[in-house]
């Protein structure tokens, strides 16, 4: 029996049922496994994400609902970390540190994001393999090499939720050959990844447009150009309130301090020598993994298309999922440079990210070979073996002990913590100083002659809104512990007041001699606004379509 479904318009799905329920928890626990022996891991993002989620939780207990300004970042200063970042990892994450301790957040998460992902690959897989296959994708999915990386190395946790969603976007890709409501699966696919992680939603862009093109010359059709060109574009309407202010306010901040030494996409191709040993050492051990699956992927195709053609199908999926594989291995050797020069792939910073796709393409294919091997139990265990191998190298080298746990401290700490170079307000021309920002007063009061003690009075501090009242004989100027953005709206009794900046990048406000209330507000921007109405008009027409296919359905139905 060949994994190959009898027919393209009529699939037989594998069920969901408690084994399959079973054993994706069963291999998230096994991904989690070593964080629970061993405690937590001292991984790269680490202390970005707890200070994220943490900051989360403690404004929802504010009463802020959809936080936009990240407080404690740089020590109390603060940064716009929530209008650039988005917003699916941070919301399940401040979710669960609003519930559990603050050490058992990594592990939670990390079982969420690997039965997620075992969870969004048993959905693709399902449609062209057979259930035993399908599971094995599923599993080998959620515990690949790369995710265990992701996890353990750098805990870009965010992209691991992206890669949960990134094969049902491609399912509902690879529907659009013949059937029309796969338009609004494809845009709840595609803004779901946009809205979990910005860089998979770029590679996930190229990699439809890819696979579209393929099925449209296989199919001898522009129907899947036309089916995929819609639903990718309603997905980036959804996902419009978020990606608008974050594309249009990229001016406002350093957004390319994500480009520093080493982190440039040339300075990453597979076993590039970086300018540190130790991103040297990382690159050379994700290279080795990448170099065996990318062969891994040419040895496994012979084999799935001779499976394909034995059953006698013209396997669609097969060529386009087959391109979009062959086209991630290519992006990560350095021969590729020109094409790092498409639209915003440079944000990627990181080649070996392509991983992504060719897991998700060497599991599904891997799978859909295995079905005509003779001794299957032989290449199972074979595949149980390499894959042991690897991921035991890549948790045990990984950076364990009393880090982690200091890192912890410093993401919670009363003082603040460390913001993001890349979210820093453009005034700020000053790089901040973690042990000097602590001690900055939340408002500081310069007059002409000495002002006295209580010239300032806080009368709130809150992440989104400042109270204060001022009362100098002589004109005085008040400097706040803030960095000054677009969105803050200063007002001087009542009315708006324009503010300047220190080089610092600090809010400055000129006061007449007097007693003042002043009132500084975070406000929402133009484009924050436009796109709202971007996701509200494109969620409206998702509904009308949805709508209407079903009407013309049934109606199609009665008459015949």
């Amino acid at each position: 029996m060949y994994p190959v479904i009898a027919s393209e318009r009529e699939p037989q799905f594998s069920p969901w049922n408690r084994q399959v329920v079973f054993a994706l928890a069963g291999a998230a626990l096994l991904g989690i496994l070593p964080l629970l022996i061993k405690g937590n891991v001292a991984a790269h993002d680490l202390q970005f994400h707890i200070s994220t989620w943490n900051e989360v939780a403690q404004q929802w207990r504010h009463g802020i609902v959809s936080p936009r300004w990240a407080a404690m970042a740089n020590y109390g200063f603060g940064e716009p970390r929530f209008i650039f970042y988005p917003p699916g990892s941070w919301l399940l994450g401040g979710l669960l540190a609003l519930w559990l301790p603050l050490k058992a957040l990594p592990a939670v998460f990390s079982f969420i994001a690997f039965f997620a992902a075992g969870a969004g690959m048993f959905t693709l897989a399902r449609r062209y393999l057979a259930p035993r296959f399908a599971l094995g994708a599923a599993v080998l999915y959620a515990l690949n090499p790369y995710h265990l990386i992701t996890v353990y190395w750098d805990f870009r946790v965010a992209e691991m939720l992206a890669s949960a969603v990134f094969p049902v976007a491609v399912l509902y890709a690879l529907q659009c050959v013949t059937d029309r409501k796969a338009i609004g699966g494809l845009a709840i696919g595609v803004a779901a990844v946009w809205l979990m992680n910005a860089p998979a939603g770029v590679m996930l862009m190229y990699t439809l447009t890819l696979l579209l093109i393929v099925l449209a010359i296989v199919a001898r059709s522009v129907r899947p150009l036309l089916h995929g060109a819609t639903g990718m574009a309603l997905g980036i309407g959804l996902a419009a309130f978020y990606i608008v202010p974050a594309a249009f306010e990229q001016s406002w901040v350093n957004i390319l301090g994500i480009f520093g030494s080493g982190l440039m996409p040339r300075e990453n191709f597979l076993f590039s020598i970086a300018t540190d040993p130790p991103h040297t050492y990382f690159n050379f051990l994700v290279s080795g993994i990448a170099l065996e699956q990318v062969a891994l992927l040419a040895f496994a195709f012979p084999f799935a298309w001779k499976a394909q053609r034995k059953a006698g199908t013209r396997a669609l999926w097969l060529a386009a999922v087959s391109a979009i594989g062959f086209f991630a291995a290519v992006m990560m050797f350095r021969f590729s440079s020109v094409l790092w020069s498409l639209p915003k792939m440079q944000f990627l910073q990181f080649p070996w990210r392509w991983l992504l796709v060719l897991n998700l393409v060497l599991c599904l294919i891997g799978m859909f070979a295995l079905g005509v091997a003779r001794t299957k139990w032989l290449w199972v265990i074979l595949i149980i073996c390499f894959l042991g191998f690897i991921e035991r190298d890549v948790i045990r080298q990984a950076t364990w002990g009393r880090r982690a746990v200091a890192e912890m401290y410093w993401s919670t700490s009363t003082d603040g913590y460390r913001g993001a170079k890349e979210y820093l307000p453009h005034e700020v021309h000053l790089p901040p100083t973690p042990y000097l920002l602590p001690k900055a007063p939340l408002a500081d009061l310069v007059c002409e002659i000495p002002c006295p003690p209580d010239a300032v009075k806080v009368q709130r501090w809150s992440e989104e809104e400042k109270q204060l009242q001022v009362n100098s004989a002589v004109p005085a100027k008040l400097v706040l512990k803030l960095y000054a953005y677009p969105a803050w709206e200063v007002r001087v009794d009542g009315s708006p007041r324009y503010y300047d900046t220190t080089y610092g990048g600090q809010i400055s406000v000129e006061l007449p001699p007097g007693r003042h209330d002043i009132n500084v507000a975070f406000t929402r921007t133009v484009d924050r606004t436009v796109g709202m109405i971007m996701s509200a008009v494109s969620g409206i027409v998702l509904v009308l379509f949805a709508y209407f296919t079903r009407r013309i359905r049934a109606i199609s139905l009665a008459s015949c």
